[in-house]
C-alpha cells in the first residue's frame, strides 16, 4: 500500500507539473518561485525512484547508474525552482508574463476587472 500510494503521490505531482508547463494550472505563479513547474521535476524523480532502486538491485548497474543520474537533474530542478528557472526550461507563457511585468494578481481566483459581472 505504500508504494503504491508513493506512485500516485508521484503520477498526480507529475500531471500537476505538466499542466504548469501548459499554462492550464497558473495558482502557483502568486506565491512566487517557480514551484508548478518544479512539481514536474518532483514527481519524475518520485516515479523514477523505484526502476533505479530494481535495475540497481538487480545487477543492472549501467542502467541505474544512468536513471539516476536523471533522477538526480530532476532533484536538483526541483530545488532550484523555489527560487529560480533557467530561461530555456520555462514555457513560453510564462516567459510573455514575466516580460509584461508578473503581476501577481493576474491569475488570482480574486480578481476583478471590468468583465466581472459579481456584484462588490
Amino acid at each position: 500500500m505504500g508504494l503504491a500510494a508513493i506512485l500516485v503521490f508521484g503520477a498526480a505531482l507529475l500531471v500537476y507539473g505538466i499542466n504548469a508547463y501548459r499554462g492550464a494550472a497558473r495558482g502557483w505563479t502568486l506565491r512566487g518561485g517557480y514551484l508548478g513547474l518544479g512539481a514536474l521535476y518532483f514527481g519524475a524523480a518520485i516515479l523514477l525512484s523505484q526502476p533505479v532502486t530494481w535495475l540497481l538491485e538487480s545487477g543492472y548497474s549501467l542502467p541505474g547508474i544512468l536513471l539516476g543520474l536523471v533522477m538526480t537533474v530532476c532533484m536538483v530542478l526541483l530545488v532550484l525552482s523555489f527560487f529560480w528557472m533557467p530561461a530555456f526550461l520555462k514555457p513560453r507563457w510564462l516567459k510573455d508574463w514575466e516580460a509584461r511585468g508578473s503581476d501577481r494578481t493576474e491569475f488570482s481566483p480574486f480578481r476583478r476587472d471590468s468583465t466581472d459581472k459579481r456584484t462588490p
